[in-house]
């Protein structure tokens, strides 16, 4: 999964942040499902996690929700 320039956070005070995640990274078993991915979203901001079947989008939702345990990164 991989994010754009738009969600790297640069320019982005901390107080203005509503979500970050940062070097986010989770394994099944051989199967890499999330793999360093950062995320930036503005308050504010609407946002869509879109990609192919198998990319990573169940996880980090999962991720950001509490539902799914990262093996490194931080949310």
């Amino acid at each position: 999964m991989t994010t754009s320039a738009a969600t790297s956070g640069e320019g982005i005070t901390h107080d203005s942040v509503a979500l970050r995640v940062e070097d986010a990274s989770r394994r099944f078993g051989g199967r890499v499902a999330l793999d360093g991915v950062d995320v930036v979203v503005p308050r504010g901001v609407i946002v869509a996690v879109v990609g192919p079947n198998g990319a990573g989008k169940t996880s980090l939702m999962r991720a950001v929700g509490g539902r799914l345990a990262l093996d490194r990164g931080v949310i």
